[in-house]
Order: C-alpha cells, then sequence, then structure tokens
C-alpha cells in the first residue's frame, strides 16, 4: 500500500516536471516581442492644440514662432501643419480626443523643389527609403498590411521565416507594396509605414475615426432611402397625371 502511494507521487512529480519543461521551452520559443510603436516629437496623445503649437521638437523662427506653420479647420478636427527635421507634419486634434494622429512626410521640404526632385527613384533611395529600413530595423515584422493607414481590417504579410536582412533592404528600397501600407500595432499606438510618409494613430484615434465612418454611412443609406422614396412618390404623381389626361382633355375640349 506505501509502495503504491509512493509511486503515485512519483507519477505526479514527473508530471508537474514535464509540464514545467513544456511551458519552459514554449516560453524560449516565443520570439521576443519588437519596440512598441509610441508617439514622436515628444508629444503625448490628448494633447490641445494650444499644448501641440508648444511642442520644442518643432521648427521655429527666430523670435519663436512656428516655422512655416498654419492650420486647416474643419467641422471635426482641427490639422496643425509644421515643421521638424525640415520635414512637413501634420498634427490632428479634435475637441473630444485632443492630439490623435501624426503624420510626416519622408523627404524635407527644401528638396522637394530642387533639381534633385527631377528623379523620383534617386529621390526616392536617398531620402525615404532610409527612413522605411530604419522603422523596420527598429519595430521588427509588422502586423500586416492595409490599403489606408487608418484600416480596420489588414491582411497578413506572407511568412518568411528565413527573412534576412538583404531581404529587408530590398523591401525599403523598392518598396513592392503599391500603395498599401504596412502596420505595427502597439497597446496605445499604431504606426502606419508607407512609400512616402509615416502616420503615427492613437488606438482610440483609429476607434473614434471608425465611428465616424460608420456614422456617415449611415446617414448616407438614409439619404438614399429618402431620395428613392422621394423618386418613387413623384413616379406615383406622374403616373396618376398620365392616367387623368384623357379626363382633362375632356373637361377643357369645350374651351378649344
Amino acid at each position: 500500500m506505501a509502495y503504491a502511494l509512493q509511486l503515485s507521487i512519483m507519477k505526479t512529480l514527473f508530471s508537474i516536471f514535464g509540464l514545467l519543461s513544456l511551458v519552459s521551452a514554449s516560453a524560449v520559443a516565443q520570439p521576443l516581442a519588437g519596440t512598441q510603436p509610441h508617439i514622436p516629437l515628444g508629444a503625448s496623445w490628448g494633447m490641445t492644440l494650444e499644448q501641440v503649437q508648444q511642442l520644442p521638437a518643432l521648427e521655429r523662427t527666430k523670435d519663436g514662432a512656428l516655422s512655416h506653420a498654419y492650420t486647416i479647420h474643419s467641422v471635426s478636427q482641427t490639422e496643425l501643419v509644421a515643421r521638424w527635421q525640415g520635414r512637413t507634419v501634420s498634427l490632428f486634434v479634435t475637441k473630444d480626443l485632443g492630439l490623435y494622429a501624426i503624420n510626416i512626410e519622408m523627404t524635407p521640404q527644401t528638396i522637394q523643389h530642387t533639381p534633385d526632385a527631377a528623379d523620383p527613384e534617386a529621390l526616392d533611395l536617398e531620402q525615404c527609403a532610409p527612413i522605411r529600413l530604419a522603422i523596420m530595423r527598429k519595430y521588427g515584422s509588422p502586423s500586416g498590411l492595409a490599403i489606408t493607414w487608418d484600416a480596420q481590417e489588414h491582411s497578413p504579410l506572407p511568412a518568411s521565416p528565413h527573412r534576412s536582412a538583404a531581404t529587408e533592404e530590398e523591401e525599403a528600397s523598392r518598396w513592392p507594396y503599391a500603395r498599401n501600407w504596412l502596420l505595427w500595432e502597439g497597446p496605445e499606438t499604431r504606426l502606419a509605414l508607407g512609400e512616402q510618409s509615416v502616420w503615427y494613430v492613437s488606438r482610440l484615434g483609429l476607434a473614434q475615426r471608425e465611428r465616424n465612418k460608420r456614422e456617415r454611412e449611415r446617414e448616407r443609406d438614409l439619404s438614399f432611402s429618402r431620395e428613392l422614396e422621394r423618386r418613387a412618390k413623384r413616379q406615383q404623381q406622374i403616373d396618376a397625371a398620365r392616367e387623368a389626361v384623357p379626363s382633362r382633355a375632356q373637361s377643357v375640349a369645350a374651351l378649344f
């Protein structure tokens, strides 16, 4: 009886040891997560327009004013366009969320209007490709590929277990993704890498844009339904008027 009890205890211990070994091996086998994308320029999500305008990273004139800056106001948001590292940067602010998205052009404005800009391929290799490669190296494998920077759905990239540095450099220099965007998802921030610019957007901002999109679609559907109803009523009126033509003709016959 004692021997059976000892045997049972030993089997239990071996089972626990085996389970711990599997868990440990699984943890070792998992690749380390890449660096999480975070908001640039020393900014933070939710900043007001006034706070955004005070960001020290933005270029300024000698008197302290923002250099080459202007704002674009719409019903739903305000876009502050400024300069950072010689590049045009757009910062998007709403009343509800504050700062929620940042777009950065890869090519400095001073280079966009020079004779060098006449060769787009050379310009891309000199200005855009190095930035794309730096982002790929910093953040590792992207979460997927999307047709827009704010898309809710994205498709996974083809699995490449033997992805080499040469492959990474080739993709950065030739950009084989057409007009699509590579995405890196973090707990608070999405990074969307395109051919000529980079987007940073807060998760709350993405959710708000999706709600706004669905609301616009709902309003569009309602408007379309109302238009169909209006056209149907008008057609009924036209049909009724056409049917009444003979009787009306009879009533006015004596006048002519």
